[in-house]
């Protein structure tokens, strides 16, 4: 090989494999042509491992769940209230209405 192909871009993929981090290197392609995607993130470990590294990011999106449900339950009882009393002046007021309205 001379010295231009060891430092094409997959000499810059086996520097950053040399350091351990294929994660922040993301997908690089092989001799053969194919490309691979390293596995060894966080996530990845955790999976494979069987421990509960994804719990907090579960228990985060069900708190996060759970107050968008109650936001908008509260925007439309908060709406129902108004509307409800509009509608309660009207039917109690219904006789006239009809009279006035013809």
């Amino acid at each position: 090989m001379s010295g231009a192909d060891a430092e094409g871009p997959g000499a810059v993929a086996a520097s950053l494999r040399a350091d351990g981090d294929d994660a922040a290197a993301g997908p690089h392609q092989t001799g053969a042509g194919t490309v691979t995607i390293p596995r060894n993130t966080t996530a990845a470990r955790a999976a494979s491992s069987g421990t509960t590294a994804g719990t907090p990011a579960r228990g985060r999106a069900v708190a996060g769940t759970a107050l968008f449900v109650l936001g908008f339950s509260a925007l439309f009882a908060s709406y129902g209230a108004p509307f409800g009393g509009l509608c309660e002046a009207l039917l109690a007021h219904r006789q006239e209405l009809i009279r006035s309205a013809g």
